[in-house]
């Protein structure tokens, strides 16, 4: 009897570390983040503008597949008053790239930031792999390194369980 092949997605996730680690799935072509309830990503932070970034789905050119784009404020042009950094680089505008660190506010507590995660992987998976990403503590380069190690070994593997990943790389993931 032969084996049902396994639907394999491509997921965008953003890694976000507002009053603890959350992951937000963005699968919408559009996606806003800010203080206001309204937001699509809704960030209860006084460094947040009521409208602080907007995420753009971007088909990529002859295949299947899309990035995000974040810019600084509305699409109407508002930009927020603390601005986004991505990879600690000030920007208006970024595709971004699997890994990428996004700052969306410098302040005296601990910076509000994320880490966007582009993957291809077998929805079975996909709470497993989420359940060892959100151990992570804060968003660093560490962490974006370890999560993308994990990633490409998960990629790697496709057969093996990404709990069985956890136990065989210990220190691998965050």
């Amino acid at each position: 009897m032969a084996k049902k092949q396994q639907e394999v997605q491509e997921r965008h996730l953003l890694l976000l570390n507002d009053r603890g680690i959350r992951v937000v799935e963005l699968v919408n072509n559009v996606v806003s983040l800010g203080r206001q309830t309204v937001n699509d990503i809704v960030v209860d932070c006084e460094l947040i503008s009521r409208i602080h970034s907007t995420f753009f789905r971007v088909p990529l050119f002859n295949t299947r597949s899309h990035q995000y784009r974040i810019i600084d404020g509305s699409p109407k042009q508002t930009r927020s008053k603390h601005g986004i950094a991505v990879n600690r680089k000030r920007c208006l505008m970024h595709n971004l790239e699997h890994g990428d660190i996004i700052t969306f506010s410098q302040g005296k507590k601990a910076p509000i930031q994320g880490i966007y995660l582009k993957i291809k992987i077998i929805d079975e998976k996909f709470p497993q792999y989420l359940s060892i990403i959100l151990k992570t503590k804060e968003i660093t380069e560490k962490t974006r390194d370890s999560i993308d190690v994990l990633s490409r070994a998960f990629r790697a593997r496709r057969g093996t369980s990404v709990l069985e990943l956890e136990a065989k790389d210990s220190g691998v993931h965050p």
